[in-house]
This record gives C-alpha cells, sequence and structure tokens, in this order.
C-alpha cells in the first residue's frame, strides 16, 4: 500500500509505502510494524524499530529480501516485509 502526501513544494513529497513494496535500492525509514508480538520482539531485538533506516541489497519475485539496518545484513520473508511501513527516503 502506497500513500502519497503533498504539501505546497515538490520538495515535500512524502511517500508512505511498506517495506514489500520497496525495491531493491530503496532505502526505508522505518514508522510502524505491525507483526505478531514475537516476530516484532525480535525484529526490535536487531534493531529494526520505528525511526530507523532500511536499505533493501536484493528483492525476489516471491518478495523475500535482504536488506541493511545499522550495518547488518538480514533476510525477510514477503510476510516480515509486509508488517513492516515507513517512509521513503529521497
Amino acid at each position: 500500500m502506497i500513500k502519497k502526501e503533498t504539501s505546497n513544494s515538490k520538495k515535500d513529497l512524502i511517500i508512505n509505502m511498506t517495506l514489500l513494496d520497496c525495491k531493491a535500492g530503496e532505502t526505508l525509514s522505518v514508522s510502524k510494524i505491525r507483526l505478531e508480538e514475537a516476530l516484532q520482539y525480535r525484529l526490535q531485538i536487531l534493531g529494526i524499530v520505528p525511526g530507523s533506516q532500511v536499505h533493501v541489497l536484493h528483492k525476489k519475485r516471491s518478495g523475500t529480501m535482504v536488506i541493511r539496518s545499522r550495518g547488518a545484513r538480514y533476510a525477510l520473508g514477503a510476510q516480515a516485509a509486509g508488517g513492516i511501513t515507513g517512509v521513503k527516503v529521497l
């Protein structure tokens, strides 16, 4: 789900999206995580929390992806990636 919000200038374009919507090479600033409690806790331990940035390194057609967060690389399934929402970093 991608939502676009604009203000008076084109510079202030904000794109809200899930991590699953991101392509390889894009970065997402995490704003909300909506997953089951155990998975949300695991992501929190890894440092993927609201306010952190996640960079997509590789993405398969199935939605499985390799991301980089805080200098470490992690693999996420499509279900986990779909529960992480944020703002695309331009």
